[in-house]
C-alpha cells in the first residue's frame, strides 16, 4: 500500500476538516478519557480505539 502524502493550502481549513474531525474524536473518547500509567497502557489504548474507530464507527 502506498502514501501520498498531501499538504493542504493555508487558509483553507474546510479541506482539513475530516483530520480534524479525527483528531477532536480522538482526543475526547481516547486521550481524555483515560490517565495512562506507561507507554505500554496507552499503546494498548490507542489501539482499541484505532480499530473500534475502523472498524465499529459510522463515518
Amino acid at each position: 500500500m502506498d502514501i501520498y502524502h498531501e499538504r493542504t493550502p493555508s487558509k483553507t481549513p474546510t479541506r482539513n476538516a475530516p483530520i480534524e474531525s479525527f483528531h477532536s474524536i480522538f482526543q475526547d473518547e481516547c486521550i481524555g478519557a483515560y490517565e495512562f500509567n506507561s507507554y505500554k497502557d496507552a499503546y494498548y489504548e490507542v489501539s482499541r480505539f484505532m480499530k473500534r474507530y475502523n472498524t465499529q464507527k459510522t463515518h
